[in-house]
């Protein structure tokens, strides 16, 4: 990307073994200054907030990977739901498996495309990795997790706990 003809800002960084640097670069710098976090590219934490504001309206349907890994059958069928997509229920245990992390490892490619090479080394099978949470337990120290509050502490709260932990909300 860096190669990209009219590159605006600084160059993307390359990232090497040390994930605490890219980490701590992540959760405390932005590309703009309305951001929160999230560079070198752009800040979920601020995106997904623009979505989060207008959660009550019909055409906007926020979906947590904690409650995917909960439980993925009620999840899909609230989705199916939500778009008005009737699955017959012989059909609803294949649809689900195969849309557990299990199945999607397999071949990642399918969900992902073939492309994403360019942005992750191992393409499609490092982005679709271990499909597990709190990987960070053991690598962040306390200086880290520090830097995680102060951060998340500039977002709404009701918001701030539902990125963390997913469930229902209002």
């Amino acid at each position: 990307m860096n190669n990209t003809i009219g590159l605006v800002g600084e160059p993307f960084p390359h990232f090497r073994d040390n994930i605490k640097s890219v980490w701590r670069g992540w959760i405390t710098k932005n590309w703009f200054d309305w951001e929160i976090g999230g560079y070198p590219y752009w800040s979920h934490l601020s995106y997904a907030l623009t979505f989060w504001k207008y959660r009550h309206l019909p055409n906007i349907k926020l979906v947590h990977y904690n409650d995917l890994i909960a439980d993925l059958d009620a999840q899909m069928r609230d989705i199916a739901n939500y778009l008005d997509i009737e699955v017959p229920e012989a059909m609803w245990p294949s649809v689900v498996k195969r849309c557990t992390f299990d199945e999607v490892k397999k071949d990642p490619s399918k969900v992902v495309g073939e492309n994403i090479a360019f942005a992750f080394k191992g393409g499609a099978d490092s982005f679709v990795y271990k499909g597990t949470n709190n990987r960070w337990v053991g690598v962040l120290d306390d200086e880290d997790l520090a830097l995680y509050d102060e951060t998340m502490a500039k977002l709404p709260s009701d918001y701030a706990a539902w990125l963390q932990d997913g469930g229902s909300f209002d």
